[in-house]
């Protein structure tokens, strides 16, 4: 029997150390709400529909991508309406950009914000029992970037 180990309950060796790995400071708790924890599911059968509370890299890129092609694509929309290229046809932006465009751009940020939040968050769940919400995301980011290059493509024919 090793110096750290002694007899327990029962006969058996007692392998704790004594001391309770979940009494950790003030600091180490308030540090595992930011960075998180549980990275994935630890067992086989539970790998599909579970949460995390740690995000690689990856996903945290993707939603910042997301978030910064919203902002400029509510700037492209403002820009492309005032040189009359385009038109607004979502009636409750049209009306946001016609009472106040510092709502516009809040409210636009904000329903994307929010939405991307809940998928990344689901990021491990399946809708239609075959298709990732993460996929969804990642092409949320495609589309995304489709609209700014069409975007970019109509400030070209403008200036033609």
């Amino acid at each position: 029997m090793l110096p750290e180990q002694s007899q327990g309950y029962a006969g058996c060796v007692e392998r704790r150390s004594g001391v309770d790995r979940r009494n950790r400071s003030m600091w180490r708790r308030a540090m595992l709400t930011v960075t998180g924890q549980r990275r994935y599911a630890r067992r086989a059968e539970d790998r599909t529909n579970y949460y995390v509370d740690h995000y690689n890299i990856r996903w945290l890129g993707v939603t910042a991508a997301i978030l910064v092609l919203c902002c400029l694509d509510a700037l492209f929309t403002l820009k492309l309406i005032q040189e009359g290229i385009a038109v607004e046809a979502n009636p409750f932006m049209k009306a946001l950009i016609d009472h106040d465009l510092q709502v516009f751009f809040l409210t636009k940020y904000l329903i994307t914000a929010v939405g991307v939040f809940i998928l990344l968050t689901h990021k491990n769940f399946y809708i239609f029992r075959s298709v990732k919400v993460g996929h969804v995301l990642l092409g949320l980011l495609v589309m995304y970037a489709l609209l700014i290059k069409y975007e970019l493509l109509l400030f070209g024919l403008a200036a033609s």
